[in-house]
């Protein structure tokens, strides 16, 4: 090899692995802006994943291309092996990151020598047909990779190590939270769970039909046990039932007429109202219901924990009771969740790569970094 080729390689491979290493990095940023309790997604977290899958699918572009252009085998295998590297040095070294490097270096060798193998089957050179076999694979590894990492992330969140119940209870209160916000009028993760009965309260029949409804949405039923409604490990059927003793004329002068809409408009005026009525029958009705809600879900809770608490412990205990024989299992579920997720946009993934591969390559041939050489080569063919 001449001392200018490998002049080229090696600036390229640098090229490479700076790219690999800032998709990570922004990934990271990514992992780090995301929150367990309610916050809806920041344009900031949002811009770092969007990076970061920019990068990363820019650099594999890029090592398509160096597997297309290096005639020698052991260097495709060894860019292959040195990009994981860039994952845990930006994610940091864990069980979960070595296993997500390990899938990704499978996703970039296979890669690797379907190119290679593409490239000796051709007659005419082309950069995009030479990356369409294995494409779909090695960007499967690369975003199963991320979901581990994304697992990873999440169960060393914060000062003290989390177990896999605690992860999944955290992530899915933070996902129920979100609907009920979305589905049900006035809901504030933040509101005491006092505060939530006297929501259902006020909005009635209405209300709840529109929290089943979130829960058939969401295709996360956690039912507590027997025929009971539930929504995210909270039995809605069982407070209501327990409201059932107040009469409606009773209701409607212990509550503002103009309540639900006062609610829509400033979520503090829920604290205001129930701060009025919580020495009436109406409070004392809520708080008995709130007992007995308690001690069917099996947790310790006040009126004035938050429901976004409330939630989490609910799922918390309803997850280990669930997975208490086999909680291994978890990390797998979770990571293939995000990993179905991210993958519904595949296709846009391996456009994206092709895409940049091409740019990549026209830029490359216009400063004359890689040229086209013609070569007269024997094959067989078969006659009768």
């Amino acid at each position: 090899m001449k001392q200018r080729e490998i002049i080229k390689l090696v600036g390229l491979g640098l090229v490479l692995i700076l790219t690999s290493l800032a998709g990570w990095w922004f990934l990271g940023e990514t992992f780090g802006g995301m929150q367990f309790v309610f916050k809806p997604l920041t344009m900031t977290t949002l811009w770092n994943f969007v990076a970061s899958l920019f990068f990363l699918l820019l650099a594999l572009a890029i090592f398509g291309i160096l597997a297309a252009v290096e005639q020698k085998r052991w260097f495709m295998v060894l860019t292959s092996a040195v990009l994981p590297m860039t994952l845990l040095v930006a994610l940091g070294d864990s069980l979960y990151t070595l296993v997500a490097a390990g899938i990704w270096f499978l996703g970039l060798l296979q890669f690797g020598f379907k190119i290679r193998e593409e490239k000796r089957a051709r007659i005419k050179a082309s950069i995009v047909k030479f990356l369409r076999n294995g494409l779909g694979l090695c960007i499967s590894a690369l975003l199963l990779a991320i979901s581990i990492s994304f697992y990873g992330a999440m169960t060393t969140k914060g000062t003290e190590g989390l177990d896999s119940v605690e992860v999944l209870s955290k992530f899915t209160a933070n996902a129920g939270n979100q609907i009920l916000v979305m589905q049900v009028p006035g809901y504030n993760p933040k509101m005491t769970l006092d505060e939530f009965i006297l929501l259902l309260l006020a909005q009635g029949s209405e209300g709840a039909q529109k929290v089943e409804a979130a829960e058939e949405q969401s295709e996360l039923n956690l039912p507590i046990g027997g025929d009971q409604s539930s929504f995210f490990g909270l039995d809605l059927s069982g407070m209501t039932n327990e409201l059932q003793g107040i009469s409606p004329d009773e209701l409607k002068a212990a509550i503002p007429p103009d309540f639900e809409e006062q609610v829509k408009k400033d979520p503090e005026y829920i604290k205001k109202v129930f701060q009025d009525i919580k020495d009436q029958m109406v409070g004392q009705q809520i708080a008995k219901a709130r007992e007995q809600l308690v001690k069917a879900l099996n947790i310790e809770a006040d009126g004035d924990d938050q429901m976004g608490t409330v939630l989490e412990k609910a799922l918390e205990a309803y997850f280990d009771d669930l997975f208490k024989p086999f909680k291994y299992l978890i990390p797998p579920i979770l990571a293939l969740t995000v990993y179905f997720l991210l993958q519904i946009f595949g296709f846009v993934y391996c456009w994206i790569t092709r895409f940049l591969a091409f740019v990549v390559y026209g830029i490359l041939r216009l400063t004359k970094f890689v040229r086209y050489e013609k070569e007269m080569k024997e094959c067989q063919i078969i006659k009768l």
